[in-house]
């Protein structure tokens, strides 16, 4: 198989935190993923939002950077659950999830200095603390998914074929 770009290799953080980042740092592992939910697989366990500050001093210890799935539970909670249609699990994920998660994430990164990744950033809500967080000089990065900025649920509401559970045009930059 031939690859062309950039690709990294990631695996999934677990506690204890030092021996668990050590350990998939030295087999190779890029950065290391955590869920601040539950990822609806078992091996991929979530963290407490009260985690972000030791799992961010073990991997900085362990020289990689955490790569956060950026979702809070209380607003996950909160929200009405997912039906069978993309527009009621959208509804199910609210913005203010996803902004909570990330402005803690910025404060654990400010208090321990380490390196974080947001993936898959779907609340354009979000952007104004990570700008301001960069701009303060804090080692923290952001990516999100081209079918969140070039699809929209307000424009198809019948589509199946992709997970398009955070597409909202309210939601886009």
């Amino acid at each position: 198989m031939s690859l062309n770009g950039d690709a990294a290799w990631a695996m999934s953080l677990r506690n204890p935190w030092p021996v668990s980042a050590a350990t998939l740092a030295s087999q190779g592992a890029d950065g290391l993923q955590a869920f601040l939910v539950p990822s609806g697989v078992d091996e991929f366990p979530c963290i407490d939002l009260d985690d972000l500050v030791p799992a961010l001093e073990a991997t900085r210890a362990a020289g990689v950077p955490l790569l956060v799935h950026a979702e809070a539970p209380g607003p996950i909670a909160a929200a009405p659950p997912p039906g069978a249609d993309y527009l009621s699990y959208q509804a199910s994920r609210p913005p203010e999830a996803e902004v909570e998660a990330i402005e803690a994430l910025i404060e654990a990164v400010r208090r321990t200095g380490a390196a974080a990744h947001v993936l898959h950033l779907s609340a354009a809500d979000a952007l104004p603390a990570l700008a301001t967080a960069r701009a303060d000089g804090l080692p923290i990065t952001v990516e999100t998914c081209p079918h969140y900025l070039a699809l929209s649920a307000e424009e198809d509401r019948k589509s199946t074929r992709l997970n398009s559970s955070h597409m909202s045009e309210s939601r886009m930059p």
